[in-house]
C-alpha cells in the first residue's frame, strides 16, 4: 500500500501516515478509515504525522477531497504535523480556508522538516 497508517509512538498519541508515491484516492480513504479507527480506540488527544516526503503530487481532485478531510475533524485531533518538504500542502491549505472560509474549521497545522523534530512537538504539547 502506498500510505501506511500506523501508531508513532507507544503511548499511541500519535499516528504517522507515510506517504509514498504514486497513491490513490481508494488509498487516501481507506487510510482515512483506518486513523479514524485507532483515534476511536483511545480516550485521548492524538496527533498526526502526515510524512509527506516520498508522497509526490496528489492525483486529480485534491482540493474537493482535501476540503472534505479538513471539514470533518475527530474529536481526539490534536496537532496535525506534515513532515518534509511540504509547499504543495501549504498551498493546498491555503487555498481551502481562502476558497470555502467559514465552512471549514481552521485545523491547527504545523510543518517539520524530521520526524523528530515533529515527536520533538508532540512532547510539548503533551506536557502543557
Amino acid at each position: 500500500m502506498s500510505i501506511e497508517v500506523e501508531w508513532d509512538t507507544e503511548e499511541k498519541n500519535a499516528i504517522r501516515v507515510t506517504y509514498h508515491a504514486p497513491w490513490t484516492w481508494v488509498e487516501f480513504d481507506t487510510a482515512q478509515v483506518k486513523i479514524n479507527n485507532l483515534m476511536g480506540s483511545m480516550e485521548k488527544v492524538i496527533s498526526l504525522i502526515f510524512d509527506v516526503r516520498e508522497g509526490g503530487t496528489p492525483p486529480p481532485g485534491a482540493m474537493t477531497k482535501f476540503k472534505r478531510v479538513v471539514q470533518t475533524q475527530h474529536l481526539n485531533r490534536g496537532l496535525i504535523i506534515f513532515v518534509g518538504k511540504a509547499i504543495l500542502v501549504q498551498t493546498f491549505l491555503n487555498l481551502i480556508l481562502r476558497i470555502y472560509g467559514k465552512t471549514v474549521k481552521d485545523p491547527s497545522f504545523v510543518f517539520a522538516k524530521t520526524l523528530e523534530e515533529a515527536r520533538k512537538m508532540i512532547a510539548q504539547q503533551h506536557k502543557a
